[in-house]
């Protein structure tokens, strides 16, 4: 009996296995229950019916900086290189270093530490923050692709001398001009919109050249702020008055178990339930200066992705 019930069992799930691992033009299962004249009557009424010809479904289009051919590698081993020595003798040493090692990308300069585009773009608006530092960006595509290397543009994000002097009002001013630091350089605001803008706009550039992953540097403040921003000058645009993330986050917790301990306590006085943090305004200032650089990550990775292109962030280690 117990052999004759594992036979029926059997019998039983090889069609549902069948009916699992087949795709079929119907959803229905018809099992081997079923009689043999309903099973005869579906097979006429499927041979009855005219089989309708299938939609004629659209090629999804390959983003551009996926129309190169490049692979990306399992895992990236690169090094960082000017566009100085991208475009110079220097180059063919280090391609001939890597086609003898595991390294397998290039970090290239797009937009240097000074805020310089390293190519020359195609637009009289940006003829003077461009330089022809990579003679041709489209030819170093094509020799890292023959040498199988992963090319990553570099963009300095907010420390940028160059924009900073030509554009006062998206920087920091200390006593009416343009704050610089120790070594002389400037940084552009991370809390305003035409500042992400400005680098996102030279990153699209760089992934129609055949970039597949743009690695923005310098997405912070400049080292030190928290003690100088009370000094200096700078417009923080819609985040003036914002409540920080971070403290949202925190009220909206505290609220949930005020909730939850009224709930179970309908005698509960006010002072023994969960109260929120109270946060000083120098703290305030500091998590929106963290919600502005993620801002900003996100809206670059958003507008970057119909390109088809990988978005990373250099930390730097004073800000971890």
């Amino acid at each position: 009996m117990r052999t004759l019930m594992r036979k029926w069992a059997y019998l039983a799930f090889v069609p549902f296995l069948v009916s699992c691992s087949v795709m079929t033009t119907t959803s229905e299962f018809v099992s081997p229950s079923e009689t043999k004249s309903e099973s005869s009557s579906a097979q006429a009424a499927e041979v009855s019916q005219p089989v309708a010809s299938p939609e004629p479904q659209e090629l999804s289009q390959p983003k551009p900086a996926e129309t190169f051919g490049f692979v990306a590698p399992d895992a990236v081993r690169g090094i960082y290189v000017t566009a100085h020595s991208a475009s110079g003798e220097r180059v063919n040493r280090l391609l001939e270093m890597m086609d003898q090692t595991d390294l397998n990308a290039m970090v290239i300069d797009i937009k240097d530490d000074w805020g310089n585009i390293t190519f020359k773009m195609d637009d009289p608006a940006w003829e003077a923050l461009s330089q022809p530092y990579l003679k041709d960006p489209k030819a170093l595509i094509e020799t890292l692709k023959s040498h199988n290397i992963y090319p990553i543009a570099r963009i300095v994000a907010f420390k940028d001398t160059v924009y900073a002097n030509r554009h006062p009002e998206y920087s920091f001013l200390e006593n009416g001009h343009v704050w610089k630091n120790g070594r002389g350089e400037s940084f552009v605001n991370p809390f305003l919109p035409e500042v992400w803008k400005h680098n996102v706009k030279i990153a699209k550039k760089a992934a129609e050249m055949g970039f597949q992953e743009i690695q923005f540097d310098y997405v912070r403040f400049p080292e030190g702020f928290e003690n100088m921003d009370a000094t200096l000058h700078y417009n923080m645009g819609d985040y003036k008055d914002r409540q920080p993330v971070k403290f949202q986050l925190a009220e909206q917790q505290v609220q949930a178990e005020r909730d939850e301990k009224a709930a179970s306590d309908q005698q509960a006085h006010e002072k023994s339930l969960p109260q929120a943090s109270i946060y000083s305004e120098q703290e305030r200032l500091v998590q929106l200066r963290v919600d502005a650089v993620t801002d900003f990550v996100a809206y670059a990775k958003q507008e970057l992705q119909p390109l088809g292109v990988k978005v990373s962030v250099d930390i730097f280690g004073y800000a971890a």
